[in-house]
């Protein structure tokens, strides 16, 4: 995901929503599996399970832990079948 000059990464959420996010699933790639921990803040995302043009929302319960890798790679396909 590339920044955008209308709306900076990451100012979709707050910042301690984010972090609430990242804690609750333990820094780790809901995905992969990977541990995130230790990783660049860059390679940490949060992706929508419903992703918001097919209705999702922003709320927490819509929202995993994901590493960019994962989250560039799943695109809009459910995420039960990536």
């Amino acid at each position: 995901m590339s920044e955008s000059k209308y709306q900076p990464q990451g100012c979709w959420i707050r910042r301690e929503k984010r972090l609430a996010i990242y804690l609750r699933d333990e820094f780790t790639c809901l995905y992969c599996g990977r541990n995130l921990k230790t990783a660049a803040p860059a390679d940490i995302t949060l992706d929508h399970l419903l992703p918001r043009h097919f209705g999702g929302t922003n709320e927490a319960t819509n929202l995993a832990t994901s590493c960019r890798r994962c989250n560039c790679s799943r695109q809009d396909r459910p995420w039960v079948d990536f």
